[in-house]
């Protein structure tokens, strides 16, 4: 997908939800602020400005980069950041085995030079291929059939502290459904034919704007780059709460009831 304004359109994931006894086929897609336009199921995110706010209220202004199986915060020398879930102070993170952890300097306020600490602190490629697994093989039923049309909902989401965009809903209707190099012409193109993914967008858009659900956390919330299972725990949760909040809008005849 191309970088475009000033929205992120993120593929969250692609899978099934239970939600009162029926199954919805989905592709989650988030709408934050700040980002260029980027599938995020195992694609790779490169110095996306964001914001935390530390314990005594001041506020951070970091990136962040990386993909669903590995991603985390880092300053504008390309140090890495980590919340501590002791303390709840962003930190420069320091090497803790195959992984990375809190260190005792606070990001934003101490030098991490001073401790030998290197930027571009991450995980090692074991660790990254063992979170790779661990995702994989715990997500059964994960993966769409491969023909036939499957029934593909776009559920708008932005987070808590984040306004409404004023974008128009032909944009995303094009690179969805109708456009020469939309995700329906694409998929159409690589089974010869065989798979048709109809999308249709939630919520519904007004006066021909899209309209999105706001989630009740902010941005940061769920960059968690030190937990594996908090940070499933946490999208999986913004997932259900986010088809939840649109369910009433999806007819019938768009989902598969068990």
């Amino acid at each position: 997908m191309p970088t475009f304004g000033t929205h992120l359109l993120v593929h969250l994931s692609k899978g099934e939800l239970m939600l009162k006894s029926v199954r919805f086929r989905i592709v989650v897609c988030f709408l934050c602020f700040g980002f260029g336009l980027v599938p995020l199921g195992a694609a790779y995110l490169t110095d996306c400005p964001t914001q935390v706010t530390q314990p005594d209220g001041t506020i951070l202004d970091c990136f962040a980069s990386g993909d669903e199986y590995f991603n985390w915060l880092h300053d504008k020398d390309g140090y890495t950041i980590i919340q501590s879930r002791e303390t709840q102070w962003y930190t420069y993170a320091i090497p803790s085995g195959e992984s990375i952890t809190a260190g005792s300097l606070i990001a934003g306020r101490d030098d991490p030079s001073t401790l030998g600490i290197s930027p571009g602190l991450k995980i090692s490629e074991d660790e990254y291929k063992r979170r790779f697994r661990a995702r994989t093989e715990s997500a059964p039923g994960r993966y769409a059939p491969t023909t036939g049309t499957i029934n593909n909902l776009v559920v708008f989401i932005r987070f808590s502290g984040d306004t409404e965009f004023d974008q128009t809903f032909n944009s995303y209707s094009s690179w969805f459904n109708t456009g020469t190099l939309s995700l329906k012409s694409y998929y159409q193109e690589v089974s010869y034919n065989q798979l048709t993914v109809n999308s249709t967008f939630y919520p519904a858009p007004v006066n021909g704007y899209v309209v999105s659900w706001q989630d009740s956390h902010p941005r940061s919330y769920y960059i968690v780059n030190n937990d594996l299972a908090l940070q499933a725990e946490r999208e999986w949760a913004l997932v259900e709460n986010a088809i939840a909040g649109i369910a009433s809008q999806v007819p019938a005849n768009l989902v598969e009831r068990s």
